[in-house]
């Protein structure tokens, strides 16, 4: 574990255009079209992480610092390098959320208190999510 001073919540960057994640997202599996079948929301993290399926989900974070391992360096090294993150993707399982592919993200964004970050949701989904988080 390390503190992390060197990235700060200016410099994280999220993509915003759905065909340019489509494009370049080689995690998303090929039944889905980014472009047609996602929205990209902006969801308060807390919220998020008080309705998650499961416990398993641990943030990278103790005592205010951050756990570093491969994957979170090499997301730090992708935002050094000014790159724009895919936002993770959020879904519903019954009555709690799943997120796929995020927790680097959603860890580093937490340990640089940045209260929101985008998600993508699929558009079937979006009613279900909103109705979780009260929104």
């Amino acid at each position: 574990r390390i503190k992390l001073e060197s990235i700060t919540p200016e410099e994280i960057q999220f993509e915003k255009d759905l065909h340019v994640i489509q494009e370049k997202d080689g995690r998303t599996d090929t039944l889905y079209n980014i472009g047609r079948d996602f929205t990209i929301m902006h969801l308060k993290l807390d919220l998020v992480l008080a309705n998650l399926q499961s416990d398993h989900f641990v943030l990278a974070i103790q005592d205010d610092e951050l756990s570093i391992d491969q994957d979170m360096m090499h997301l730090i090294d992708f935002i050094e390098a000014g790159s724009k993150l895919t936002p993770p993707i959020i879904y519903t399982i019954g009555d709690k959320l799943a997120i796929f592919d995020g927790k680097q993200q959603i860890s580093l964004c937490r340990h640089l208190n940045i209260e929101t970050m985008p998600f993508l949701v699929r558009h079937l989904g979006v009613d279900k999510v909103q109705s979780l988080l009260r929104m």
